[in-house]
């Protein structure tokens, strides 16, 4: 059996979890494919997604894409991908797992949101995945942050499980779609997240930039830009205007030695509120295959 995983990884964590997916399946004599469109200048800088994945998708039988999990949704990026998928053919397989990292204060609607847009897509969900990370934006948390570590042991545990079952199903003909096991976010997650989307919450505080005055043009902040929006202009780090927008993620703000960075979020919002929120509520399990199977 062939498998393609796509993955989308702002600040590396989903793409740890497509690894150890990845390694996984291979236990099981599976070939895999992990091709990663973080900051792939063709998709962001050229705006060409659909190229990109026709140039550089392998033939596969099963087909993964990945994201994180931005505002209760699925991060945008991510669902793009889905959607510009090419229909299932010969090359393009029609089986597909979707599978999503999460700070570990709840993943919400975001999986259900994926196996959707592949039903959309003409695809069949034979499972789905949610694995726990460390929460990128609680770096300045105190006394501790959110899932550091994550993912680690316990999600390899769910990288094998899923395997395993792709091994059994890979014998069958005929597959049924499991998505209604994707809807475990609460009625209100539910009905909140289907009018507010994730430009709701995030879209006042995209103004991240670089002071001027402190920035140097060292161009780190421009090498961890998932989205390619950074560019080096006589020797000062700048926004650029590529059709993409700024995710938020704070990589350019976590890796800047200088502290030039600007992040209205972080220093005004989300630490704050994490703070507040980080001991109150936890998925449980925070990691599992979707549909789950009692034992």
């Amino acid at each position: 059996m062939n498998i393609c995983i796509i993955v989308f990884s702002p600040s590396g964590h989903t793409l740890q979890a497509a690894e150890m997916i990845k390694a996984a399946m291979e236990e099981q004599a599976m070939q895999v494919q992990l091709l990663n469109i973080t900051g792939q200048k063709e998709v962001f800088k050229n705006n060409n997604l659909r190229g990109f994945l026709l140039e550089n998708v392998n033939r596969h039988d099963v087909l993964c894409v990945g994201g994180p999990v931005y505002a209760g949704h699925l991060e945008g990026n991510a669902r793009k991908v889905i959607k510009t998928l090419p229909d299932p053919d010969e090359h393009w397989g029609k089986l597909a797992i979707p599978f999503i990292t999460y700070g570990g204060l709840h993943s919400s609607v975001s999986l259900q949101e994926a196996g959707a847009l592949f039903h959309a897509g003409r695809r069949i969900n034979i499972m789905g995945v949610k694995m726990a990370s460390f929460h990128s934006l609680s770096q300045n948390l105190l006394p501790y942050k959110i899932n550091e570590g994550k993912p680690g042991s316990e999600e390899e545990i769910v990288a094998r499980e899923m395997a395993r079952r792709l091994k059994q199903l890979s014998s069958q003909c005929k597959w049924d779609d499991v998505r209604r096991s994707f809807g475990y976010a609460s009625l209100l997650h539910k009905v909140v997240l289907k009018f507010l989307d994730q430009d709701y919450f995030h879209g006042k505080y995209r103004t991240v930039r670089a002071n001027p005055e402190v920035c140097n043009g060292c161009g780190i902040c421009q090498k961890f830009c998932p989205v390619n929006l950074i560019e080096i202009v006589g020797q000062k780090a700048v926004r650029v205007d590529n059709g993409s927008y700024c995710l938020l993620c704070a990589e350019c703000y976590h890796h800047c030695p200088r502290n030039a960075v600007v992040h209205d979020f972080v220093e005004q919002k989300i630490t704050k509120k994490l703070n507040d929120e980080k001991d109150k509520y936890h998925e449980i399990p925070q990691s599992a295959v979707y549909p789950i199977v009692s034992l």
